[in-house]
């Protein structure tokens, strides 16, 4: 399984100000990492961050050589990354939406599903979309009723199903 270089972290949603500031929809779990970052990448270019905070539910960044609002704003829908080794660090039974995307899913009887192919934020929970052989889909909510085991090592995940899953 191949691991991405850098992780998404959010978007360039604008200026703030003329100074060169940058708003940022936060595409995080870590919101809170926005106020130590030293540098980032957007639209694939790499920046030092000469300052950060939080603001109103976005982040405001301020990135070298961006002085200005029309320098800023080229920047304009970005996505905003940080490099894979400054990823904040996850405690046990917790994943990257990378480590789980390809995982190939089957059931706790040994029964293969198919693959995870897509990851839905609903709020209460994630819910993994299973692709199968056929192009089929299976939603499984990431609850641990479901979810018995995450193996990113060997690239796999065993599931139980509940009642009307399929």
């Amino acid at each position: 399984m191949a691991f991405p270089e850098r992780l998404l972290i959010g978007y360039v949603i604008g200026v703030f100000g003329v100074r060169g500031e940058l708003k940022i929809q936060i595409e995080s779990d870590f919101p809170e990492r926005f106020n130590t970052l030293k540098r980032v990448f957007a639209c694939g270019r790499e920046y030092a961050v000469e300052r950060s905070r939080l603001h109103k539910g976005l982040a405001i960044l301020k990135l070298e050589g961006l002085d200005d609002a029309t320098a800023a704003g080229a920047l304009d829908e970005c996505p905003v990354e940080v490099a894979l080794a400054e990823a904040v660090p996850l405690g046990p039974a917790q994943y990257f939406y990378y480590q789980v995307i390809g995982l190939q899913v089957e059931t706790v009887g040994g029964e293969r599903l198919g693959a995870v192919t897509d990851i839905l934020q609903t709020g209460a929970n994630d819910v993994y979309v299973v692709t199968t052989a056929r192009g089929d889909e299976i939603l499984l909510p990431a609850i641990a009723q479901v979810v018995k085991a995450i193996d990113v090592e060997q690239g796999r995940m065993v599931v139980e199903l509940m009642d009307g899953m399929r």
